[in-house]
């Protein structure tokens, strides 16, 4: 958490004891960059085959309605 900020609500910073703000900034980013490098070391999961099987089966669903989206454009044109 960033010292020397209140946050009372979101959006609603105010500088409490007297701290430089950009002291503030340079420390919120250090704090979001190492977070992120953290999130970067953690890698993908492989997923589960009947995971990646209802991927798959929903990929396939959207091809389909597309292609029922664009038949009934065509009756509707004609």
């Amino acid at each position: 958490m960033v010292k020397g900020v209140n946050a009372v609500m979101p959006g609603d910073w105010r500088v409490t004891d007297g701290a430089d703000v950009s002291e503030l900034w340079a420390q919120a980013l250090a704090e979001a960059q190492e977070a992120a490098g953290r999130a970067r070391t953690l890698g993908l999961r492989r997923l589960s085959p009947g995971l990646t099987g209802i991927i798959w089966m929903l990929r396939l669903y959207v091809v389909f309605m597309l292609g029922v989206v664009a038949w009934n454009l065509a009756t509707m044109l004609r």
